[in-house]
């Protein structure tokens, strides 16, 4: 303020200390701010200013200096110390009014996340984790959204289900293959809500649902970014099944460090004897299960192969046909579909198949099997030798 002669009392928004910068509508004689200050010019006229204005009025324009008489009004910006207008200051006010808007807390503040913050830190995960945590809740990791509004993206739309932009929101929890994850491994759990910083929605798990497992639920979140990655830096669409068994394999490390998830009595089952093509799977593990089928009057050969989770919930499978002449074509094809699938998981895995004169002939080195599938039977065990968490059982129609 100079000397008051160009500021409205009700228009302009002139007092700091008020919510809205503004006086509230009422009816008043004067009409400039010249008008509430005292003849000698060094201070307001209290008597005047209080017939008009609510208390808490009074005590914000009595904290307002007075310039000089011949001293011009000018703008400033209240929210920079500078008081000079920047884009980016009015980007946080803005953002801070949706949030106050919305009814959800700011990330940034100290009230709202000081307890969050001390208790992230002292999570029992990896160093990486923890600063993946940090940055998902502070927005400050490059979503296609993020890298759009910096003209770095040509387009803000999600690189997996293209409905929609994505923010972190949308990566994590709204984008279709999230959501299955969530499902698949979390089935009862409440996914946070429109800006609510994710590690504020953590500390609200820990606190309010003792039997949840953060680890767990931190798993999931980096599955599911690592298999965003993988689609923007190579390509690859991400297949529920692969990031929920990732996650499994993720919280199995983290909870015990010393000895990797990979490291299980299947390799020693597998290993020892052939008898682990007989023994049922522990009910812990995750299972795929395969099939064939052909028909002889149109020589149509079909396979099909889906994938349980632990809790025996179907989140994944695949099928197709082709022309082939033979039943064990097809028996075959179903079974090295599902050792790739398998293998492509990185984590033990139980594979059924109904085909005993198949399982046999992988219980004999020595048979080759017949002329039409030596090929995928070697491809078969190929594979069983390379990952040996991955065991055939036998399975009766």
């Amino acid at each position: 303020m100079g000397s008051g002669r160009t500021i409205s009392l009700e228009k302009d928004p002139w007092i700091p200390g008020l919510p809205t910068f503004k006086l509230q509508p009422g009816i008043r004689q004067q009409l400039w701010a010249f008008q509430w200050i005292m003849d000698d010019g060094c201070e307001w006229n209290l008597d005047i200013i209080r017939q008009s204005c609510t208390t808490a009025e009074v005590e914000a324009i009595r904290r307002i200096p007075i310039g000089n008489e011949d001293a011009r009004d000018d703008w400033v910006w209240h929210f920079e110390r500078s008081r000079i207008f920047t884009v980016k200051s009015a980007y946080h006010v803005f953002r801070e009014s949706e949030r106050n808007r919305l009814g959800t807390p700011n990330p940034n503040h100290p009230d709202c996340t000081s307890k969050a913050w001390k208790w992230l830190w002292s999570l029992s995960l990896p160093p990486k984790i923890i600063s993946f945590i940090w940055r998902i809740s502070r927005n400050a990791v490059a979503t296609k959204r993020n890298l759009w509004s910096r003209r770095c993206s040509p387009s803000p739309m999600c690189p997996i289900c293209d409905l929609g932009d994505e923010d972190v929101r949308h990566c994590l929890f709204q984008c279709p293959h999230a959501a299955r994850v969530w499902q698949a491994n979390h089935p009862s759990l409440t996914l946070p809500q429109d800006a609510w910083p994710v590690v504020m929605w953590l500390l609200d798990i820990h606190e309010n649902s003792p039997a949840s497992s953060i680890p767990a639920v931190v798993a999931c979140l980096w599955a599911i970014w690592l298999a965003r990655n993988e689609r923007v830096f190579k390509g690859i669409m991400p297949r529920t099944a692969v990031t929920t068994v990732n996650a499994v394999r993720d919280f199995t490390f983290w909870r015990t460090p010393s000895q990797p998830p990979s490291t299980v009595d299947f390799q020693a089952q597998h290993r020892s004897n052939h008898t682990a093509l007989s023994l049922p799977p522990s009910s812990s593990h995750w299972e795929i299960h395969c099939d064939g089928s052909f028909r002889s009057e149109s020589q149509v050969v079909a396979y099909g192969v889906i994938i349980k989770n632990p809790h025996g919930q179907v989140v994944d499978g695949c099928a197709g046909t082709f022309f082939c002449s033979s039943a064990i074509v097809a028996e075959a094809k179903a079974l090295l579909t599902a050792v790739r699938v398998a293998a492509s998981l990185h984590y033990p895995v139980s594979i059924f198949s109904d085909c005993k004169v198949l399982i046999d002939i992988l219980h004999d080195p020595r048979r080759v099997g017949p002329w039409q599938v030596r090929a995928w039977i070697q491809g078969i065990r190929s594979l069983l030798h390379l990952y040996p968490g991955l065991v055939i059982f036998f399975t009766p129609r």
